[in-house]
């Protein structure tokens, strides 16, 4: 009789008792979507974003701040974008939030202190 392998014997529908039973480990394994996008939840903000992984639960700048948050950094984050603010389109965003138009509000100045600091950044880089 000639050597088979496992897979021929198998094929051939033989079995042999030569040859012990293997075992296959079975997990409850389910393969990533991958390429797939899914639309989640941000567990900390609330706002909806897309993740390739069924495990992701942050938007990415949640995550980058809840990173730098456990590694003692600040978590003031850079957000590049594919939109450019010209300064008259700026000097137009701190109108519309100026305190004058919202009754002081704290949130107002805030806003309006954060603008005016980008415009003489702006400025400045010219």
């Amino acid at each position: 009789m000639s050597c088979k392998t496992k897979l021929q014997l198998a094929l051939a529908g033989e079995k042999r008792t030569c040859y012990p039973p293997v075992a296959i480990p079975t997990y409850n394994y389910q393969p990533d979507n991958k390429g797939e996008q899914m639309q989640k939840t941000c567990k900390s903000c609330g706002d909806i974003f897309s993740a390739d992984q069924d495990w992701k639960t942050y938007c990415i700048p949640c995550f980058i701040k809840m990173k730098r948050a456990q590694e003692g950094e600040q978590t003031a984050v850079v957000i590049q974008s594919k939109y450019s603010l010209d300064e008259e389109m700026l000097n137009r965003v701190i109108r519309l939030c100026h305190p004058d138009k919202h009754k002081s509000s704290e949130a107002s100045h805030v806003a309006t202190v954060f603008l005016l600091g980008m415009r003489d950044e702006m400025r400045g880089a010219k």
